[in-house]
């Protein structure tokens, strides 16, 4: 594990990375891609003589902002967003099936957390548990995130003064 390298790709690469791991993990999205345009009420795209990953480039948005890479192999995949000027959200984290339980969420969560706090402006991180199994509360405590009355888990910038309202 230690070879681990969290990236924040560009639209490109992320495309790549999305790619590969949808066609190793045999997902159909072609048929994910029309059924959204058939939500969207939209037409889709026809791949015409297009690769698959060239339609794929052309139809898929990125649906990650980091990677944790280890050599070529995608560990996981986490996505974030902000909550209002000086929090980050960690709303969506996925390990692949066959490193979980192995070190490697915790590993993504602490290279995440370093990689947040480098902008100055950002006063803590808050964390929703969605996995199934509880793992993200396992490593959020782990990791010294406090429990909020809403069950979220925050854990503020070292020499900051606590925030009563988000």
């Amino acid at each position: 594990m230690s070879d681990v390298e969290l990236i924040k790709p560009d639209k490109k690469l992320a495309i790549k990375l999305d790619y590969i791991i949808d066609k190793k993990n045999k997902r159909d999205w072609k048929q994910g891609y029309h059924r959204l345009c058939m939500i969207l009420g939209t037409d889709p795209l026809p791949q015409g003589n297009k690769t698959d990953y060239e339609y794929y480039e052309a139809v898929m948005k990125p649906k990650f902002q980091y990677y944790l890479l280890e050599g070529n192999n995608v560990i996981g995949r986490v996505q974030t967003s902000r909550r209002g000027n000086n929090f980050i959200d960690i709303q969506y984290v996925k390990i692949e099936d066959e490193f979980q339980g192995q070190g490697y969420g915790t590993k993504l969560f602490q290279m995440l957390e370093e990689e947040i706090m480098e902008d100055e402006q950002i006063e803590g991180i808050i964390i929703e548990d969605a996995s199934i199994l509880g793992q993200t509360t396992r490593i959020a405590r782990k990791l010294g995130y406090e429990q909020n009355e809403y069950g979220q888990f925050i854990k503020y910038r070292q020499n900051k003064e606590k925030k009563t309202s988000l």
